[in-house]
């Protein structure tokens, strides 16, 4: 099995791009999500697949007492280990936060972590383990009863195969194709932007991302496994959650041409497809189907 290493992509991100204002839009973002009177005071966050570590740092500046970053990649660590350096003075002294290298898959970690959340966030990871419904349960099991959970997960449907058969073609080529790749897709998302009146938009404002950085991450992304909005809901509902909110990536209801080559410019226009986002609530009377 092929697997990617996010890590490196999001040290290099940590390092070279992420400053305060970043930080601040990623802060604004969760925020949005969960609502305005929702608060974090403290709360324990655990962050399954932190990543760069931003969304823990956001848990923190909120008022989460307590945050938890796992990761199974040891880049991913050590980016959330410098973004707890590089902002540490923005970070209550109060604040415990541990980050620790660890898989969602793995027994010992979730029986670790068990009904000790609060919040338990997840953005775009569990689709990325290589088995999709025992990563979700096992993320289930880390909340607490009457806690949340907010995942996204990447939308199903017809381009997903494609993409599958485009990821594990970047995955085995040079690094001279992967970077012509990488620099074809972002100019031909650029170009979308501008064709749309959104301007030169390399940077996402809402969740504090950079275009270049979501284009690697995207195209290199394996293990991938898409589920669609019907399937996650019944699964999540099994562990004993119900919908709090739901935002369906935009691209649920994509229109794919007959012809072939339109298709396939549908599926770049798509950008991955997008994830669906889920904001779901744990019964205090776990049922576990």
């Amino acid at each position: 099995m092929i697997t990617f290493s996010f890590g490196k992509n999001w040290l290099r991100y940590v390092n070279y791009i992420v400053t305060e204002t970043i930080i601040e839009n990623s802060k604004v973002s969760l925020v949005r999500f969960f609502g305005e009177d929702f608060t974090f005071h403290n709360k324990t966050f655990i962050d399954v697949g932190c990543g760069s570590g931003i969304f823990s740092l956001c848990a923190a500046l909120l008022g989460c007492k307590h945050i938890v970053s796992l990761d199974v990649d040891s880049k991913s660590i050590e980016a959330t280990r410098m973004i707890q350096k590089k902002f540490a003075h923005l970070i209550p002294k109060d604040v415990l936060w541990e980050v620790e290298e660890a898989s969602i898959l793995d027994h010992t970690t979730v029986e670790k972590w068990k009904e000790k959340a609060d919040i338990l966030y997840s953005w775009g990871v569990l689709h990325h383990t290589g088995n999709l419904n025992v990563a979700m349960f096992n993320a289930s099991r880390m909340v607490k009863p009457d806690g949340l959970a907010y995942i996204a997960l990447y939308n199903q449907t017809e381009a997903s195969a494609w993409w599958l058969k485009a990821k594990s073609f970047y995955n085995q080529t040079n690094v001279l194709m992967k970077f012509l790749l990488v620099i074809g897709y972002t100019l031909f998302l650029t170009m979308e932007d501008l064709r749309k009146g959104r301007g030169l938009n390399f940077y996402d404002k809402t969740r504090g991302m950079y275009k270049i950085t979501d284009v690697i991450d995207w195209l290199g992304g394996l293990p991938y496994e898409p589920i669609n909005v019907e399937q996650t809901l019944r699964a999540w509902k099994t562990y004993g959650f119900e919908a709090v909110k739901v935002a369906p990536t935009k691209y649920n209801d994509a229109i794919y041409p007959k012809s072939l080559i339109k298709k396939w410019f549908v599926y770049l226009k798509c950008v991955g497809l997008g994830c669906n986002e889920f904001l779901v609530h744990k019964r205090a009377a776990e049922c576990v189907a």
